[in-house]
């Protein structure tokens, strides 16, 4: 008796050790703490100009079995703002580390010294001073350094440390030092806001006209976007994806290294992952205009490599005839672990988690519409991120939840038919409801979307459905490209209020004021299927 007591105290302590002191688990109320001691700390940072990053050199080296990776990276950082840059405010993730090397002004200007002026360890907020501060339009060039390991067990359903696994990493930019204030650290929920001292938020975005967060990408607040070289190391056993044109992938003794190339600047939504994958090779698109697709998977999950391929081909037909010619000759579809939850789609690679549609049954028609829905949204979010800059207000997701969502059902529609378009239209309606149903806060209107998912994925394909088929005779899908058309390639930050008044322009006269009501309604009057 005495030995299993003393066998489960180890056990119990060797748990405890790893859960609590290594892992530094917190209950949810403790990380609502967190959140708010943050935010009362911190939020004045909002107001420090900081420079943004125009071009970014990385080497990552992913270290699976021990829960690591890496970083060394250089930063070409430029004062956008009209005020000189006096301080440098860094954040950094849990479980990581960052040593800022050096910075030297680019071209002949010489090194800058940086002076520590804090280190906040709770809150991996970092200080440094500029020896010189650096003026509008000047840029600094800054080189650190850094590491993420996991360390202890997870118990956190939030987070169960899924950026770096044994097989099927994925990372994504918040490694990079992040400068300024983070307002995707704040407490939304109204309710716990209240129950800490915090005023209560009307929207979980900022307003519109807010000066600071008109000027940044709904993507990254280290920019808008910008170009990069990335070289990644992983085992020899594993194959790495990351944004751009693949440059090169060479097996150096145990490590397989590949070298990614971002010659045209883009946002910073993009994430590198690894895995033991096999690499599926083919050809779609025009044959005067071939993309090459490279189809990234499990070894054992192969059985709709076809379906993926076709559904490709068909969403980039699609994608083409809607917005113009696609930007990018090479195309990679990964597979990532199923707690990835979402698709992401960034320059040449569609990143699709494994429960969405790589084990669909697609002998059922609407199993195989799943899977083209799942490929034609994320090739949709990809165009459209590449051609427009979203400003980080509300409103942000009518472009990056919303468009794609509609473009994806307007495929499945034409390539399955209206009972199959509408059976997913009621599941959307069904969702709307459910979400509804467990909004924290306050609806918001579409026009004024904050991130309320069953907003932006759910009522808002429901409403550009329904507007199509109000205006018919295609008016929708020429208004819609024609507003791509007239800020692609400007970087002109937009918000929905810019995508409303150029559909009330371009859009049948009697359907102005219903459209408009549509946007600014906080329940769904007036919508089919409720």
């Amino acid at each position: 008796m005495v030995a299993a007591f003393a066998a489960f105290g180890y056990a119990w302590s060797h748990v405890h050790h790893n859960v609590y002191e290594l892992a530094d688990y917190k209950s949810s109320s403790q990380k609502d703490d967190e959140a708010a001691a943050y935010e009362t700390a911190y939020q004045w940072v909002r107001s420090i100009p900081q420079p943004v990053a125009t071009h970014i050199d990385l080497r990552l080296d992913l270290y699976p079995d021990e829960r690591r990776v890496d970083m060394a990276v250089e930063l070409l950082l430029e004062n956008d703002s009209d005020a000189p840059v006096e301080t440098l405010h860094f954040e950094y993730p849990e479980f990581a580390s960052l040593e800022i090397l050096e910075a030297r002004r680019d071209g002949a200007g010489g090194q800058v010294a940086l002076t520590p002026v804090s280190r906040d360890a709770r809150f991996r907020h970092a200080v440094y001073r500029l020896s010189t501060p650096l003026p509008p339009g000047e840029r600094l060039r800054l080189r650190a350094r850094g590491r993420l390991q996991y360390l202890g067990f997870t118990q956190d359903e939030e987070d169960p440390q899924a950026k770096i696994t044994f097989n099927g990493s994925f990372l994504g930019t918040e490694l990079l030092p992040r400068l300024g204030y983070d307002n995707g650290r704040e407490l939304v929920e109204n309710r716990e806001r209240i129950a800490r001292g915090l005023p209560r938020l009307a929207s979980r975005k900022a307003p519109q006209d807010d000066p600071v967060h008109r000027r940044r990408s709904v993507f990254s607040g280290l920019s808008p976007r910008a170009t990069a070289d990335i070289t990644v190391s992983t085992p020899a056993s594993q194959t790495a994806f990351g944004p751009g044109a693949l440059i090169a992938r060479r097996v150096q003794g145990d490590r397989a290294i590949s070298s990614f190339r971002l010659t045209e600047a883009a946002p910073l939504n993009w994430h590198i992952g690894s895995a033991a994958y096999e690499v599926a090779a083919f050809s779609i698109g025009r044959p005067e205009r071939p993309v090459a697709l490279e189809v990234l998977h499990h070894p054992g999950h192969a059985w709709n490599l076809d379906h993926i391929r076709a559904a490709a081909d068909a969403a980039l037909a699609h994608i083409e005839s809607e917005l113009g010619p696609y930007p990018y000759q090479q195309l990679r579809i990964a597979q990532i672990p199923f707690y990835a939850e979402t698709s992401h789609a960034y320059p040449n690679v569609i990143a699709i988690p494994e429960n969405h549609g790589w084990f669909a049954a697609v002998r059922e028609p609407a199993g195989a519409a799943y899977v083209y829905y799942i490929v034609a949204r994320a090739l949709a979010a990809q165009v459209l991120a590449h051609h427009l800059d979203i400003a980080d207000v509300q409103g942000a997701g009518l472009f990056t939840r919303t468009l794609p969502e509609h473009y994806a059902l307007e495929l499945v529609r034409k390539r399955f038919g209206d009972a199959v378009h509408a059976d997913a239209l009621t599941a959307k309606a069904d969702d709307y409801r459910r979400g509804r149903g467990r909004e924290p806060n306050t609806e918001p209107a579409l026009l004024y979307s904050d991130g309320a998912d069953y907003v932006e994925a759910d009522k808002g394909p429901i409403v550009f459905a329904y507007l199509d088929e109000r205006a018919g005779q295609g008016a929708l899908g020429r208004a819609l490209a024609s507003f791509v058309a007239r800020f692609a390639g400007t970087g002109v930050l937009i918000d929905s209020t810019d995508l409303l008044e150029h559909l009330e322009r371009e859009l049948p006269a009697d359907l102005r004021q219903e459209m408009r009501e549509q946007f600014l309604r906080t329940d769904h009057a007036g919508l089919p299927g409720f």
